[in-house]
């Protein structure tokens, strides 16, 4: 289950396209849908995001 941290949906009149932006824990996702003519066109642009601890590395002498 991934818990959503933000969501927006958005329409760019100039570029008749809509962008859904989804921001969870560990996985960020930017769809954008084009509108165009005679084509409805999809483009996904999918960001993984690792969440990780970095932890202080000790040198051994």
């Amino acid at each position: 289950m991934l818990l959503i941290l933000t969501s927006i949906i958005y329409f760019n009149y100039s570029k008749l396209e809509y962008i859904f932006l989804i921001d969870t824990f560990a996985l960020k996702t930017l769809w954008k849908i084009k509108f165009r003519i005679k084509e409805l066109k999809l483009n996904t642009n999918l960001i993984f995001v690792h969440y990780g601890q970095k932890g202080k590395e000790k040198k051994g002498n």
